[in-house]
């Protein structure tokens, strides 16, 4: 059987799904453009991270396209309103993401400390023991001596 061997590595081959060019008619928005910021290896294939993050873009667009028209005072006041209160949501979440994300941290720390703290419990161990196998050599030793001196 006659092999072929290629001049490039599997590593330097494509390794992004193709884009095609598109063309967007006047006044369309298409979803998919939307979540642009996910590309393959950074977010996409969507886990169920991802999809939290497409189903807030699809939350943000339907709230902006509540949003009244600011043609009057008391639309601008409404709107506002609706402002303040879609801020302080996205508050809230950002808070609730760190805190999420200083409780993964916390927990590396925690097993990281308490794999510290056994690897110097075993090396204390170990030092314990040694420390008792040459007191026990130095007693023994002792003895020795001691029945070596009164037989003579």
């Amino acid at each position: 059987a006659l092999g072929t061997q290629t001049d490039y590595r599997d590593g330097e081959a494509q390794t992004d799904p193709y884009s095609p060019e598109y063309i967007i008619r006047n006044g369309s928005v298409p979803e998919i453009l939307t979540i642009a910021t996910l590309t393959w290896g950074r977010g996409l294939p969507a886990g169920q991270a991802e999809m939290e993050i497409i189903d807030r873009i699809r939350e943000k667009h339907a709230w902006e396209a509540a949003l009244p028209p600011m043609d009057s005072p008391s639309n601008i006041a409404k709107r506002l309103k609706m402002m303040e209160a879609m801020e302080r949501k996205e508050w809230a979440y950002r808070e609730e993401e760190i805190d999420k994300l200083q409780k993964v941290q916390m927990e590396v720390f925690k097993k990281v400390l308490q794999r510290r703290e056994e690897n110097q419990n075993e090396l204390d161990a170990v030092r314990l023991y040694n420390h008792w196998q040459n007191h026990q050599k130095a007693k023994e030793e002792k003895i020795r001596k001691i029945q070596r001196d009164c037989a003579l």
